[in-house]
C-alpha cells in the first residue's frame, strides 16, 4: 500500500552510488548530476544543469557549522509540469555503511532520532498544506527547495519522495514516488540533489509517463499474500530524468495477486525504464524474499510478473 502516516518505508536494497573523497587538505572536486542536461524534453526544467561541488577535508558548508559541516538538499517541483509540490521526502544518510542520524549517531530499532525502522535520518516535509493536484510553479509563497546540515562522519546520501495529501498521506493522485540514487559525501560537502515527482499517465495521458506491473506470489505452487513489496530504478542517471520508485503495492489480495504503481516509466525522453522488483512472503513459516528486473513501460500494467517460493 502507499505510505501512510511515515511508517511504510523500503527497506535494504543495493542501489547505485559514486563516491567523491577529500583527505588532508586536497581539494576533489565531484559532479553531482543533479538535473536534466542534453535531453529533448526537458525544455525550461529550472535544474537544467550539473552542479559542481568542491569538496574540502575539514571545510564548512555555507549556513553549516563545524558539528555539522556537510549540507545536504536539493530543489522538489514535479515533472514535466514543474509544478510546486506537497511531498514528503526521507532523507537517509550513511556513514561508512553504517546508518546514522543527523549528528552522526548511528540509527537502532530503538533508536528515537532515526525514523522507525526506515532507517531515514529525517523527514522533510514541502508545502504540506498543498493539495496532491500540485500548484503552478510561479504561485507565490511555496517551497521548491530544501536544505539541512548534517555530521562530518556522512559518506553517502539519499532521498526518497512521496507524494502527499493536506492530511499528511501518501497520494498518487496526479504524482508518483521517485527517489535518487545513493550520493557520495565530504565533510564540508554542499549534496545537491532535485527531486522530480513524475506526473502519472492515469492523471494526464498526454504527458504522464508512469506505468504499473503486476502478477501472483505463490508458496509450494499456491497463491501466498505478499507481505512487502518494493521496486527501484537500476539505473544511474541521476542527471536525466526520473528515477522509478514506489514503496509498497497499490493492491493486494491474500490469493497471492499484487499491483505496484505508478512508477515512472522512463528517463531523457524513453517510454521504459527497468527496476527491480522485490516481494516477501511469509512461506514454510518464515520471510522469504525475491527480485526480479522488469520493465516499466508508459501507460501499461505489465502483467504475469509471477513469483514461486521457495
Amino acid at each position: 500500500m502507499p505510505l501512510e502516516n511515515d511508517n511504510n518505508y523500503r527497506e535494504g536494497g543495493e542501489m547505485l552510488h559514486f563516491r567523491a573523497k577529500s583527505s588532508g587538505n586536497t581539494v576533489l572536486t565531484a559532479m553531482l548530476l543533479v538535473a536534466p542536461l542534453g535531453c529533448t524534453n526537458v525544455a525550461n526544467d529550472p535544474g537544467a544543469e550539473h552542479e559542481m561541488v568542491d569538496l574540502v577535508a575539514n571545510s564548512v558548508a555555507a549556513g553549516c557549522t563545524p558539528n555539522q559541516p556537510t549540507s545536504v538538499g536539493g530543489g522538489v517541483w514535479a515533472y514535466p509540469d514543474l509544478a510546486s509540490v506537497n511531498a514528503a521526502i526521507g532523507v537517509g544518510l550513511m556513514a561508512n555503511g553504517v546508518p546514522v542520524d543527523a549528528t552522526g549517531q548511528p540509527c537502532s530499532g530503538s533508536s528515537d532520532t532515526c525514523i522507525g525502522n526506515s532507517n531515514y535520518a529525517f523527514m522533510v516535509a514541502v508545502n504540506p498544506t498543498l493539495g496532491p493536484e500540485g500548484a503552478p510553479a510561479d504561485t507565490p509563497g511555496l517551497t521548491r527547495s530544501w536544505s539541512r546540515c548534517v555530521a562530518a562522519s556522512v559518506t553517502d546520501v539519499y532521498y526518497e519522495g512521496y507524494p502527499r495529501n493536506q492530511t499528511g498521506h501518501t497520494d498518487e493522485s496526479r504524482y508518483a514516488e521517485t527517489m535518487s540514487n545513493r550520493l557520495g559525501a565530504s565533510a564540508g560537502a554542499a549534496i545537491r540533489y532535485d527531486m522530480r515527482f513524475p506526473v502519472t499517465y492515469e492523471a494526464d495521458p498526454a504527458v504522464g509517463n508512469t506505468g504499473n506491473i503486476n502478477g501472483v506470489a505463490y508458496c509450494h505452487g499456491i497463491g501466498t499474500p505478499v507481505t512487502r513489496i518494493n521496486a527501484w530504478t537500476t539505473t544511474s542517471a541521476d542527471g536525466c530524468g526520473v528515477h522509478a520508485y514506489q514503496s509498497g503495492g497499490s493492491d493486494t489480495a491474500a490469493s497471492g495477486y499484487y499491483k505496484i504503481g505508478p512508477m515512472a516509466a522512463g528517463q531523457c525522453g524513453m517510454d521504459h525504464q527497468t527496476v527491480s522488483l522485490v516481494l516477501h512472503v511469509n512461506c514454510d513459516g518464515r520471510d522469504m524474499s525475491q527480485a526480479k528486473h522488469v520493465d516499466v513501460v508508459r501507460g501499461r500494467t505489465i502483467g504475469a510478473v509471477n513469483y514461486h517460493f521457495p
